[in-house]
């Protein structure tokens, strides 16, 4: 399963959520290292939406539209694991590495990455479904931020982003289940 759709919704709910998101008054929270894995030291900002323990946020409602598209494409059995978004920005690294590639969930699921701005900095998914200590990652798909845009993959793939250069990058990314 493997997707990329431009212009994935109206241009007025990119708009909608441009507005909302970047602006002042949305809720950022800091992340001290957006891989997790406190090795590679880059910071951002994260917003859950929605988490596994149901934590549900004031601003899950502006998903609607996204989520509405997905289960109207892929089937209204598909439930929502998790939804967060995070803000990138440049750091000025020399180095050209990417973010550590992961998987979301060890289950499962379908991974909507939806870009809210144009930016660079990125996705990367990997045709990997495991990683062994010598195993190498071989490059699937390399898709460039665009607001808008959103790329649907079997999320048992690993995928990563790099770092942004230029622009700020900020997407939603959204996990899916079935029962």
């Amino acid at each position: 399963m493997l997707e990329v759709i431009d212009n994935f919704v109206p241009l007025n709910i990119v708009e909608d959520l441009q507005k909302t998101m970047l602006t002042g008054s949305f809720p950022w929270y800091f992340l001290e290292d957006i891989t997790g894995n406190g090795i590679q030291k880059r910071p951002a900002m994260m917003h859950y939406f929605r988490t596994t323990d149901n934590y549900q946020s004031d601003y899950i409602s502006i998903l609607d539209p996204i989520t509405n598209l997905f289960r109207f494409s892929f089937g209204n059995d598909y439930k929502m694991a998790q939804a967060r978004s995070f803000l990138q920005f440049p750091l000025g690294y020399k180095e050209d590495s990417p973010d550590s590639p992961h998987i979301d969930f060890n289950y499962k699921h379908l991974v909507l990455l939806y870009y809210v701005k144009d930016s660079d900095g990125d996705t990367i998914l990997y045709d990997n479904t495991s990683i062994t200590e010598n195993s190498s990652l071989t490059e699937m798909l390399r898709v460039t931020p665009s607001a808008g845009k959103a790329i649907i993959f079997d999320g048992e793939h690993y995928h990563t982003a790099m770092q942004p250069v230029n622009n700020t990058r900020c997407v939603i990314n959204f996990n899916f289940y079935k029962d």
